[in-house]
């Protein structure tokens, strides 16, 4: 059986992130309180340019 991928550069990067992406959509679904994993981004501030 032939799977298509590049034997010699497989897609593991990208299957990982799928499937992550998967987990976190079912915990979505799953839990009422449900918060992303990401951590907002903060704004930056004028002493952080100095």
């Amino acid at each position: 059986m032939q799977s298509g991928f590049d034997e010699q550069n497989p897609p593991y990067a990208t299957w990982s992130g799928t499937v992550a992406g998967l987990g976190e959509l079912v915990r979505y679904h799953q839990m009422p309180d449900w918060q992303p994993i990401w951590l907002p981004e903060e704004p930056a501030t004028a002493d952080a340019a100095r």
